[in-house]
């Protein structure tokens, strides 16, 4: 029953961000597939946080799981809890990359892959973090 402490309010913090990051990008996502409703000759996403990121709403789920550590963090006491706990930190954002990331992406590319256009936002945004884009070098 110890009050909160910095960590705790930057778990807390990290949380928020994640939620906030994962609810928004879906709900681009979702908004994305309404307005193009034929899968078919649907475009590729590339506005709001997917202007950022090929993946914004994986990014965010792994914030969440990483703010969840951190704002229980007083709570472990041994080692071993701070270790068990870490699991759930590092399997997120391991099994998003090695299994959902690359199937998506190569699933993106085989319907995307003769644009030129799609070709500089794969090579400019990052797959998995929020960032600003890299720049186009000629």
């Amino acid at each position: 029953d110890a009050p909160l402490g910095r960590i705790d309010r930057l778990g807390w913090m990290i949380f928020f961000v994640g939620l906030v990051m994962e609810s928004i990008a879906d709900k681009q996502k979702l908004a994305f597939q309404r307005r193009y409703p034929n899968r078919e000759n649907r475009p590729f996403i590339q506005d709001g946080l997917w202007s950022l990121s090929r993946h914004p709403n994986y990014c965010g789920e792994s914030l969440v799981h990483l703010g969840l550590y951190f704002s229980s963090f007083m709570a472990y006491e041994t080692t071993q809890h701070h270790l068990i706990a870490l699991v759930g930190v590092f399997f997120s954002p391991i099994f998003l990359m090695q299994t959902s990331l690359p199937w998506i992406e190569h699933l993106t590319d085989k319907k995307y892959g003769e644009s030129e256009k799609y070709w500089d936002y794969k090579l400019s945004t990052s797959a998995y973090l929020t960032l600003p884009r890299r720049p186009k070098f000629i």
